[in-house]
């Protein structure tokens, strides 16, 4: 059975780049941010079963367009969500 996407702004778990893990950052295309108000820098609420925070961060580009939330294991196990799930 297919995931049903859930409503509101939500984005597509995804694993972090090497380089962020331990930094706490949460990447997301540029469109995305503004999406969400927000800039690099800010805080961002990341809500699976529980919610964590994140510093925004640029996605690169070859991860933009695809509605991807990238969050290393640490901010993944806080937040209690895995990759490939909605957050």
């Amino acid at each position: 059975m297919k995931e049903k996407e859930p409503s509101g702004i939500q984005f597509r778990v995804a694993e972090a780049c090497l380089e962020d893990v331990g930094k706490g950052l949460a990447r997301l295309d540029p469109e995305d941010l503004k999406r969400l108000h927000a800039v690099p820098g800010d805080a961002l609420l990341v809500t699976g079963r529980r919610a964590t925070v994140a510093r925004a961060a640029q996605a690169p580009p070859s991860h933009c367009g695809q509605r991807l939330l990238q969050i290393d294991g640490t901010t993944r196990d806080n937040a209690q969500i895995g990759v490939d799930e909605w957050a």
